[in-house]
């Protein structure tokens, strides 16, 4: 007897997409309400999704042109620049607040992304006044 090969749905089917955003968007909330903690992990991300880590990681990769990681840095990255804008935190506390366990990697990130330190980047961009409590 003949196998047929079975036939998977492809990204391309619209009933399918729709299914695939809607995962997407289950993803990017959790990461954006959960992106300070700490125990947040790609596969918790995926979890949440209902996807294996896998095909959410070709899911970003095909929708949003990024990793997982990279979303994430960028969410943390942007809630760190809010913290440098609007209160007198101490730059080494902004890592755990923004759930990054290493202040090393949050510091080269940021130059990288921004070409400045953290430092100087409260400098150059804080308001007067708008400062939240620390």
């Amino acid at each position: 007897m003949k196998h047929r090969p079975v036939k998977t749905p492809s990204f391309s089917s619209r009933g399918n997409k729709e299914q695939l955003l809607v995962a997407l968007s289950r993803a990017l909330r959790h990461m954006w309400d959960h992106y300070d903690d700490l125990e947040l992990s790609v596969d918790t991300i995926a979890a949440t999704a209902g996807f294996s880590r896998r095909k959410l990681e070709r899911l970003f990769r095909s929708e949003l042109n990024q990793t997982i990681n990279e979303a994430l840095l960028e969410r943390r990255l942007e809630r760190c620049c809010e913290l440098l804008i609007t209160t007198d935190i101490h730059v080494s506390n902004v890592c755990t607040a923004i759930g990054m366990r290493s202040r090393e990697h949050l510091h080269r990130a940021f130059k990288r992304i921004y070409g400045t330190t953290m430092k100087q980047y409260r400098q150059e961009h804080a308001r007067p006044g708008g400062h939240e409590l620390k």
